[in-house]
C-alpha cells in the first residue's frame, strides 16, 4: 500500500513538473536565456581574463599600457554582468510576447513595457534605488516582473474597449497600434506600482537579497559550523540560483561570520604548534564543493558530455568547458539553461550536499588533511584540491566528488531524453490531428 500511495505521489509530482516544463512561462523563460547566450560567453571570457591564477599574466595585464588591458577587460566584464538582470528582462519578455503573439508591435511593446515595470520594482528615483539591482542581484525579480508585466500586458491589450483609436485623416496604422497601447500599459505600470509601494512602505521589503540575507542569518543563530551549517548552507545557497536569486550574494553574510576565517584559525594552531581544528571553511567549499561553481557544474558539464545525445546541449557545453574549468557557471546555468528548469532542481541542489557529506567525513576521519591554504576561487579542481591542503589526498578527493557529482546527474539525461522523444511523438500526433481535421489528410 505504501509503495502504491508514494508511486502516486511521485506520479503527481512529475505531471506538475511537466506541466510546468512545457507551460508558455517556462518556455519563456528557457528561450529567453538561452537568447543572452552571447552576452554570457563574453562577460565569462573577460572574467576568466581578469581572474586567471596565474601571477605573471595578471602583471602583464596591470602593467601593459598602463593597465589599458585591464580597464578595457573590466568594461567588458561590467557590460555583460552589471546589466545581465536587464539583458534577461528583454530577452524573457520578447520571448514570451513571442510565443503568446504573432504581432510585431506586441514583441516590441511587452519589452518596454517590462523595462518599465522593472524600473519601478528596482525603486528608480527613490532613496532605495541601488544599480546593483540591475546585475545579477536583480535576476530574480527581472525574471518575476518580465513574466507577469508580460502577461498582464497582452491580456489587456486584447481587450477591445481597452485598445483605443484614433479614426482620423493622418494618423496611419502605426499611430493607432501604438495608441491602443497606452490603456493597458497605464493600467499594467499602476499595478506594478502599487505592488512596489506595499512591498516598500507596507511590508518594509527594499531589497529581497538584503531581506533574505537577514532572514539567513537569523536561521543559521544557534547551529555552530558543525556538519548541519554546511549542509543548510549549499542547500540554500543552491536553491537560491536555480531560481535566479544571486545565492552568492544572499549567504555572504552566513558565509563570513560562520565559514570565512576558519582557515586562518588552522594556519595560527599550526603555527602555534597545536592540530588544525577546522573542517568547514569559505576555501573547504570552493575547492571541493562548489567545483565549477555552485551546483557542482562541473560534474554537469562532464555529464553532459558523457550521457546527453541532444546536440545543442553539448554544444552549450562545449563553450561552457572554460568559464567551469575556472569555476565560473553563468554561462551554462543560464545557457543550459538550469535555472528554473525543473528537470536538474533535484541534482542541482543535492549534488553539492552529497559532496559537503563526503568531503567532511574525508577530513574528519583523517583521510584528507585540513585545509591549511586559501586559494584563488578561479584555480581549477584537482590542482585547488593539493594547494589548499599541501597534499595529493586533496586532489583525489575532488576527483571522488566528481565522479559521484557525474553519477547523480546521469540519470536525468536519461529522463530528459525520454521526454524529449514523448514530446516529439506529441507534437507528430498534434500536427496530423490537426492535418486530418482541415479534410486534407483524407
Amino acid at each position: 500500500m505504501g509503495i502504491k500511495v508514494f508511486h502516486k505521489i511521485a506520479k503527481a509530482f512529475q505531471g506538475i513538473l511537466d506541466k510546468i516544463e512545457n507551460s508558455k512561462v517556462s518556455r519563456a523563460i528557457r528561450k529567453g536565456l538561452i537568447t543572452a547566450i552571447p552576452v554570457l560567453m563574453i562577460g565569462s571570457i573577460a572574467l576568466i581574463l581578469l581572474s586567471l591564477p596565474i601571477e605573471a599574466f595578471q602583471s602583464f595585464l596591470a602593467s601593459f599600457g598602463g593597465g589599458i588591458l585591464h580597464q578595457i577587460l573590466s568594461l567588458v566584464h561590467s557590460a555583460a554582468f552589471d546589466f545581465l538582470a536587464i539583458v534577461f528582462l528583454i530577452t524573457i519578455s520578447y520571448s514570451y510576447a513571442q510565443i503568446c503573439s504573432n504581432k510585431m508591435s506586441m514583441r516590441i511593446g511587452v519589452p518596454v513595457i517590462a523595462l518599465c515595470c522593472f524600473m519601478i520594482m528596482s525603486g528608480a528615483g527613490t532613496d532605495s534605488f541601488s544599480m546593483s539591482n540591475f546585475g545579477v542581484n536583480g535576476l530574480f525579480i527581472a525574471i518575476l516582473t518580465a513574466v507577469f508585466s508580460s502577461m498582464l500586458f497582452i491580456r489587456l491589450a486584447s481587450v477591445p474597449k481597452l485598445a483605443l483609436h484614433i479614426y482620423a485623416d493622418g494618423t496611419d496604422h502605426d499611430f493607432n497600434t501604438a495608441f491602443s497601447m497606452i490603456l493597458p500599459g497605464a493600467i499594467v505600470l499602476l499595478a506594478f506600482a502599487t505592488v512596489n509601494y506595499v512591498l516598500t512602505n507596507v511590508l518594509g521589503v527594499n531589497n529581497l537579497s538584503d531581506f533574505l540575507a537577514e532572514k539567513m542569518i537569523t536561521l543559521f543563530m544557534g547551529l555552530g559550523e558543525g556538519l548541519l551549517s554546511g549542509i543548510l548552507f549549499v542547500f540554500f545557497l543552491g536553491t537560491f540560483w536555480f531560481f535566479g536569486i544571486h545565492g552568492g550574494n544572499v549567504m555572504d553574510q552566513v558565509s563570513q561570520q560562520y565559514f570565512a576565517g576558519n582557515v586562518d584559525v588552522n594556519i595560527a594552531n599550526i603555527a602555534a604548534g597545536l592540530p588544525p581544528t577546522e573542517i568547514l571553511s569559505k576555501t573547504f567549499f570552493d575547492v571541493f564543493v562548489f567545483m565549477g561553481g555552485c551546483g557542482t557544474i562541473l560534474c554537469l558539464v562532464i555529464a553532459v558530455f558523457l550521457f546527453s545525445r541532444r546536440r545543442s546541449v553539448k554544444d552549450i557545453a562545449k563553450m561552457g568547458v572554460g568559464p567551469t574549468i575556472f569555476n565560473i557557471n553563468e554561462f551554462v546555468i543560464f545557457g543550459l539553461p538550469v535555472v528554473l528548469n525543473p528537470v536538474f532542481f533535484i541534482p542541482f541542489v543535492l549534488t553539492p550536499i552529497v559532496i559537503t557529506v563526503i568531503s567532511y567525513f574525508a577530513v574528519y576521519l583523517g583521510i584528507v588533511p585540513y585545509v591549511t591554504q586559501t586559494v584563488e576561487w578561479t584555480t581549477p579542481a584537482i590542482l585547488s584540491g593539493f594547494v589548499a591542503t599541501g597534499s595529493v589526498a586533496g586532489s583525489l578527493l575532488q576527483i571522488v566528488n566528481i565522479v559521484v557529482g557525474v553519477l547523480i546527474y546521469r540519470p536525468y539525461f536519461q529522463d530528459i531524453r525520454e521526454k524529449t522523444a514523448c514530446q516529439r511523438k506529441e507534437r507528430y500526433f498534434e500536427i496530423d490531428k490537426n492535418f486530418k481535421r482541415s479534410g486534407k489528410g483524407k
